[in-house]
């Protein structure tokens, strides 16, 4: 926090349009695209280079469109479970 407060969180949701999501990314170590650095770069479950952190939706890549953000977000939660499952 700008306070230097810090919050024990077991997960943390970016809504789109959120500011600063694409460098929140980046400061985790999450891979951008080459090209604009704006989209980060998943597999086919929605992994990023960074086990355990799952991207969906318009931050991963246009087309903006709700059926991929519903699909994609889909995807993520259950990978995202499957990996908390595993690693309790």
């Amino acid at each position: 926090m700008d306070d230097n407060r810090r919050l024990k969180l077991d997960g943390v949701f970016i809504e789109l349009g959120a500011k600063g999501a694409a460098q929140l990314a980046a400061l985790l170590g999450v891979s951008l695209d080459e090209k604009n650095y704006r989209y980060i770069v998943t597999d086919k479950k929605q992994q990023t280079n960074i086990t355990g952190i799952f991207a969906a939706g318009d931050i991963c890549r246009p087309p903006w469109q709700l059926a991929k953000a519903v699909g994609e977000g889909c995807v993520a939660g259950l990978s995202a479970a499957k990996y908390a499952k595993k690693h309790r």
